[in-house]
């Protein structure tokens, strides 16, 4: 028989789900009712540009460079 129970891990995702989603979904149409169609579209391009520089940043960490050493390894205590 399956056991019902929560997770620390899992109330986690909930929350971060819950956060993401309200930011995806209910923040933008408040957005355009305050700010107006033209400063929205531009709120979200400046925030699309800024994003892709994060992807950027993060794919430049993430390729392996030539002549280093690429091997992380940290001992714990």
């Amino acid at each position: 028989m399956l056991k019902k129970e929560i997770k620390k891990v899992d109330i986690l995702s909930l929350a971060i789900g819950a956060i993401i989603g309200t930011g995806a979904f209910i923040l933008p149409g408040t957005m355009f009712l305050r700010a107006g169609m033209i400063n929205s579209i531009i709120a979200i391009l400046m925030g699309g540009i800024i994003m892709v520089g994060i992807v950027f940043l993060f794919l430049s960490l993430a390729i392996a460079k030539v002549g280093v050493d690429n091997l992380h390894t940290a001992t714990l205590p």
